[in-house]
């Protein structure tokens, strides 16, 4: 039995020492198309983008990414969106900006009854503190 043969792809400007594959059947491929990336894509493939910084209780967005929290004159509580209109795999950063959290805990709870880690809610109470959590399709864990 006799080799089979197959199609090799070749660029455009092969180098000079290019050497055709035996049993091979060359197809010249033509240079990729690139399309430059404009100002909104760029500002769409950055999730950091929305940041949001809240002083006061809030329930967080579905397009939150980041979230500081000023706790400089009282504590906060931080709702997380219901998880019926949220993806699995979506991600929070909470963070204590302000540095004051000893004094003013923040709050970090869900609305409809998901669980973070198995419990209904986390208390971040350490200066600077953060949490990184995501909804797994079953409850929020943290990370």
């Amino acid at each position: 039995m006799g080799r089979r043969s197959y199609k090799a792809f070749i660029p455009a400007n092969p180098p000079a020492a290019f050497v055709k594959p035996a049993n091979g059947h060359m197809e010249w491929a033509a240079p990729p198309v690139v399309t430059p990336l404009t100002a909104d894509d760029i500002k769409k493939t950055d999730e950091a983008s929305k940041i949001v910084k809240w002083g006061e209780d809030r329930t967080a967005q579905t397009d939150y990414h980041f979230i500081g929290v000023d706790t400089t004159s009282q504590p906060v509580t931080i709702t997380l969106p219901r998880t019926a209109d949220i993806p699995s795999g979506k991600i929070l950063l909470i963070k204590d900006e302000a540095g004051n959290a000893s004094n003013n805990a923040i709050t970090v709870t869900t609305s409809d009854g998901a669980l973070i880690d198995a419990s209904p809610s986390v208390i971040l109470h350490s200066n600077y503190a953060a949490i990184n959590i995501y909804y797994n399709g079953d409850g929020w864990s943290i990370y």
